[in-house]
């Protein structure tokens, strides 16, 4: 279990890690292109953007913690499904093995949505 969790963090750090150097970068870009083109108001506002999106990505931002934690709890509890699946195989439960597919289905559902909200959370 321990292993799962460590996994599980790994992957959510590393999908984050990912999501936020994307971000950043895709505002440097644009405001690189925005000083070719001379839009100083537009480089402002570019430049505004990327200093709070540089800080969301930081340390200290409560409801980005929040919504690491809520997908790192979907992650676990998808592994975790998973698993009850496969015992649930093994013993030969058909009907446990159909409950525990629906209720995976459910989890990755909501894990959708967590991710969905987090990324979402980045582009405020």
């Amino acid at each position: 279990m321990r292993k799962i969790i460590i996994l599980a963090f790994i992957g959510l750090s590393t999908l984050f890690a990912n999501v936020c150097e994307d971000k950043i970068q895709n505002l440097k870009e644009q405001i690189q292109k925005a000083e070719q083109n001379k839009h100083t108001n537009k480089v402002d506002s570019l430049k505004t953007a990327l200093e709070k999106l540089e800080k969301k990505c930081g340390e200290g931002d409560e409801m980005l913690d929040e919504l690491k934690d809520k997908v790192a709890k979907y992650e676990d509890k998808t592994e975790e499904a998973k698993k009850d699946i496969s015992e649930a195989e093994a013993k030969g439960k058909a009907l446990k093995v159909k409950a525990e597919e629906t209720k995976l289905k459910m989890i990755e559902s909501e894990l959708e949505k967590a991710k969905k909200d987090l990324l979402n959370y980045l582009e405020k």
